[in-house]
């Protein structure tokens, strides 16, 4: 089979086999030199410098090159009318500009004194990439008063569409990446916001290089605002975990700037990148593409021409192939972008994407929906599946179909003789297939390769079936046999070291052992009592115990927190009577302790109720059926449907439809931790996606592919604060761990996969991802006292590097902690090392830095250092909220007045005092250290109230703090509209109380700007310290009431 594409590099996106251009030998680059040189790079590969250093030049040269593009001389009043309506609109904000060039792309324009009325011009063209003009301009000069420091712009046909920050060697390029804020402020919304169309940002420090989207950044800004996980809350993709390392098609990494320049940006990569491999989904996020994905498609893209050049190869493995990606990677979004492209492809008559279970159905159409409203065609039914078979519509969305596996073996044991399967035009029907293992083997297979003579046959897995495997899948046959060569492998070991999933913390500690040990038989004889003995009373009664007990600590719970925060769980049953059982034992030991833990289950009848095949039990379609149940089964199913009813208020029931709207509405509600633990038996343990989710709690055996799917519930990246995913084992699964990790990676994975023990946490030193050394919790936190003892810290201030080292050295720490706080180990007496008031002291130390740091980067930076790098999102995760402020201020106040009437205490105790000693919590939190003055006068007003007898309880106290703080507003939103001289209406007032419930400012449009009075001259500077003001009064009370 001869390939339409060579392996010559130049004619992929993705080259097939980096090769570092980096010499030995070279200097030391300042950071002038660094720019200086990337800059000679890109004119190296094609590019031409402009040397454009503010928008006047901006404007004239993206005139010349939009006209150059389309072929065609506006006149001034035509380029006005263009320019100010499509280009520059005023109303637009980042996601319309890239709807812009990510879908709308070509703009009907009206022509004046012509003949002709009207023009299509086009704004890019994703036709012939190389009719796009490339452009890089440097120094770029806003209008604001702080001038951004060695930034380099590329322009695509004029427009800048991608940012590059450049940092000095060493620097952070995680700090870059924190620093947006003062970018976003200072740059994007200047002018004519022009850079408001940048789609892609890049930061390096020469040495490390990362790419990320237009959306990542901007979301970011937003979120950062509020970084503590609450029930109901997701976010996603908007943290630097989610920035992308560029790589060739073997996964390996390319970091330097120079070969980045090279292998990334050349024009082939970087305008298919931009006109082909983003998608702009229908909650405005620009998803770009990973290399692996971008591979994946290109792969089989290729395959496909391949085999419409080769007509003799249709209908044969031969045309196809499978793509090992794992879990976590993004498959969908790649399937997306395939069955998009082969869909547009006028010789495919149709693309079946083909998912194994009903569940995975639907979560396909709301994924492919969010990628492109209408880009997909659903199948309710098996009817509806042969209508659209049959449709003849060109239309792209009618040739993309999403089924099941089930629906298309009914559609083709119904109907032997399809309209649509007795076509002979010469095209092709080409077939994708999600998590392509049991339900792809056997007869189902055969049926579908009789039924289409046309197919070219794709599966996309996590987890192939190779040889030594083959004998657990039906049929015995590998993936290759049944689907062709494998056409590209990312695998889990590459997925973690790219961190784009998480190692696992497998977990079986003495406590499981000792429970197992009393209930578990322990002779081979014994055997046959293994069921009836795991399931034993008293041994679910202490694993639901032992459950409960660390819920917190696996799940990251915050501790001060009164509302639910942290991550949530999947606890796997090996049955589901077992799932019957833990549901009916959990619910009785939170009930006993009154605990605020949410629960769920959810199960259908299985072939085996308690075998744990590798292939068969998690792949099997349940239908989401709850026929064929035994009355104990359906008995307390039914009951937690109801205790479900209850909780959320909703009216789900047993029938078909009532379970099928309860499976989506458990779906949901574990997505946005509102359910804390749902019990499973397979349902849930594989295709789903939550980032969410961090601990899977086991009582089940568990082997090869279901093992892998089962774990890889829990690693899906979030923020920094989720390092890991937790895997709570209640039996020893140690030996199946490794041999599932060997199979699917290599001899040495579990080593890149697995945490190391504690002791390597805690005791010794690790090695971060980016291959820094980094102390133990326990050593680290003794070389902070030795160093910087609080003596030091509050007697002088530190010099340049003692700030960097204690930065540094408190950062490590954080980081670790997040770490050893997820073993049990951690919470014993003797490692209880690091006590509340000394790490507040010291977190209060840090977060001055930072202040400081912060504040010089909003006034000058050329005098900040650009080496430090903080972790304060670590800290937002535990800090307290307001509840729990106003409590203990209640408290103490409250004792202090009981105090004052009895001689023995009275004069103790001030009320100053009681404000110090909270000063020092409040100080050491991100978001009280500047509001201490607002719990100062609040303490002083609940002295009031006790003293005058008006309150007593806590909820009077709360209702006073909320009537406190809403008094506070009104008085700093009336000094806003006095100062700004804002418009005094019942419309001002709603628009800034609209900020302040969503935590965010629209600083844009007829409201924001109806808000102003000023002659047009002067809105933008009017609007720009509106947005300024308005922000900091969101961040000074967001989460406060």
């Amino acid at each position: 089979m001869k390939p339409m594409l060579n392996s010559d590099n130049s004619n992929w996106v993705v080259i097939e086999d980096f090769k570092s251009l980096i010499r030995p030998d070279r200097k030391y680059q300042s950071e002038a030199e660094l720019e200086d040189t990337f800059i000679q790079d890109l004119q190296e590969i094609g590019y031409e410098y402009a040397p454009i250093k503010n928008e006047p030049e901006l404007v004239a040269n993206l005139r010349v090159q939009i006209e150059n593009l389309n072929n065609f001389k506006f006149n001034d009043d035509e380029w006005k009318t263009f320019y100010t309506k499509v280009i520059a609109n005023d109303s637009d904000d980042i996601f319309k500009k890239t709807e812009n060039i990510q879908k709308i792309k070509i703009f009907n324009t009206p022509l004046y004194g012509r003949e002709q009325k009207s023009k299509n011009i086009k704004l890019i063209d994703e036709d012939n990439i190389f009719n796009n003009k490339l452009q890089v301009i440097n120094q770029y000069n806003t209008n604001s008063n702080i001038k951004n420091r060695y930034d380099v712009t590329i322009l695509v046909n004029g427009l800048p569409l991608v940012q590059v920050e450049l940092k000095r060697r060493g620097v952070s390029i995680k700090e870059a990446f924190n620093q947006i804020e003062r970018y976003q402020d200072q740059s994007y919304s200047e002018g004519a916001g022009l850079f408001k169309y940048i789609q892609l940002f890049v930061i390096s420090n020469g040495t490390h290089t990362k790419y990320y989207s237009n959306t990542t950044r901007f979301l970011a800004i937003k979120e950062r605002k509020n970084q503590t996980l609450k029930e109901g809350k997701i976010k996603t993709s908007n943290s630097f975990e989610f920035a992308i390392t560029w790589a060739d098609q073997k996964n390996n990494q390319i970091h330097d700037l120079v070969d980045f320049t090279k292998y990334f940006l050349r024009p082939r990569t970087i305008l298919s990148v931009l006109t082909k491999y983003c998608v702009l989904t229908s909650e405005n996020k620009l998803l770009v593409m990973r290399p692996y994905q971008i591979t994946a498609a290109e792969r089989i893209a290729q395959q496909v021409n391949v085999a419409l050049n080769h007509k003799n190869l249709i209908g044969t493995t031969q045309a196809g192939g499978y793509i090992w990606h794992s879990t976590g990677s993004g498959k969908t979004l790649t399937s997306f972008k395939i069955s998009q492209i082969l869909a547009k492809n006028p010789e495919i008559r149709k693309v079946l994407f083909v998912v194994d279970r009903k569940d995975l159905d639907y979560q396909t159409i709301v994924e492919f929906e969010k990628y492109e409203k209408g880009s997909v065609s659903s199948t309710s039914t098996t009817k509806v599946l042969e209508q659209k078979l049959n449709s003849t519509s060109s239309d792209t969305s009618n040739k993309i179909i999403v089924t099941t596996i089930q629906k298309l073996n009914n559609l083709i044991r119904q109907n032997k003789k399809l309209n649509y399967l007795s076509k002979n035009d010469g095209k092709a029907t080409v077939i994708i297939f999600d998590e392509c293992h049991r339900s792809q083997f056997g007869d189902s297979q055969r049926r579908i390769k009789q039924a289409f003579k046309d197919y070219i046959l794709f599966g996309f897995t996590g987890t192939p079936i190779f040889g030594e495997n083959s004998s657990l899948a039906k049929g015995y046959a590998t993936t290759k046999d049944i689907f062709g060569e494998m056409l590209h492998s990312y695998t889990i070991a590459d997925a973690i070291k790219d961190g784009n999933v998480l190692k696992f913390n497998v977990q079986y500690n003495a406590v499981v052992k000792d429970i197992n040990e009393k209930y578990i038989p322990k002779t081979q004889s014994q055997r046959e009592k293994l069921r009836r003995d795991y399931h034993h009373p008293k041994r679910i009664e202490e694993i639901v115990a032992y459950t409960l007990d660390n819920y917190d600590k696996k799940t990251l719970r915050n501790f001060n927190n009164t509302k639910r925060s942290g991550f949530n769980s999947i606890f796997a049953a090996d049955s589901i009577e077992a799932a019957g059982l833990y549901y009916l034992e959990f619910k009785k030991q939170i009930k006993e302790r009154n605990l605020d833990l949410k629960i769920a289950t959810i199960y259908t009848k299985e072939p085996s109720s308690y075998a744990s095949s590798p292939y068969e039990s998690f792949d099997f379609d349940p239908e989401l059926s709850t026929e064929e149940m035994t009355k104990n089964e359906s008995d307390i199913l039914r009951e937690a449907i109801n205790d479900h009813n209850q909780l959320f208020g909703t009216n789900y029931s047993m029938d078909k439809d009532g379970f099928d709207s309860y499976y989506k509405g458990v779906s949901a509600k574990v997505k946005e931790r509102k359910i804390d633990i749902l019990i499973v038996c397979s349902m849930f343990l594989t295709g789903f996606d939550a980032v969410t989710l961090n601990t899977l709690w086991v009582d089940k055996d568990l082997s090869y592919h279901n093992l892998i799917q089962a774990y890889s519930r829990t690693n899906r990246i979030y923020n920094s604060y989720k390092h890991h995913g937790n895997i709570v084992t209640f039996r020893n699964l140690e030996k199946e761990t490794n041999e599932a990790l060997r199979i699917f990676n290599n001899a040495e994975a579990s080593q890149i996969c697995l945490l190391r023990k504690f002791d390597t946490y805690f005791k010794e030193a690790y090695i971060s991802p980016n291959g820094r050394p980094i102390l133990g919790f326990k050593p680290a936190i003794e070389k902070l006292r030795e160093q910087f003892p609080l003596e030091k810290l509050n007697s002088a201030p530190l010099n340049t590097q003692e700030t960097k080292d204690f930065v540094d050295l408190f950062g490590d720490i954080l980081l670790t902690e997040r770490i050893v706080k997820t073993f049990d180990e951690f919470y014993t007496r003797e490692n209880y090392i690091f006590q509340d008031r000394e790490r507040q002291d010291y977190q209060s130390w840090y977060l001055q830095i930072r202040d400081e740091h912060t504040k010089k980067s909003k006034t000058d930076l050329k005098e900040v250092p650009d080496d430090l790098t903080f972790h304060v999102e670590l800290i937002k995760t535990t800090e307290y909220d307001w509840e729990l402020i106003v409590k203990i201020a209640f408290e103490d106040v409250k004792k202090h007045v009981e105090n004052e009437n009895n001689s023995k205490f009275a004069g103790k105790e001030t009320i100053q005092d009681i404000k110090d000693k909270l000063k020092i919590t409040l100080k050491a939190q991100d978001k009280w250290r500047n509001n201490i003055d607002i719990v100062d006068e609040f303490i002083d007003l609940i002295y009031t109230r006790l003293k005058d007898k008006k309150v007593s309880s806590d909820d009077d106290i709360n209702l006073e703090w909320n009537k406190f703080v809403r008094d506070k507003i009104a008085k700093n939103i009336d000094e806003i509209i006095t100062t700004l001289n804002l418009r005094d209406d019942e419309k001002t007032r709603k628009y800034i109380y609209a900020c302040l419930e969503k935590g965010d400012v629209k600083d844009y449009g007829t409201e924001f700007i109806g808000m102003i009075n000023s002659d047009l001259w002067n809105i933008k500077p009017k609007s720009k310290k509106l947005s300024e003001v308005l922000n900091n009064l969101v961040k000074k009370f967001k989460g406060i009431y």
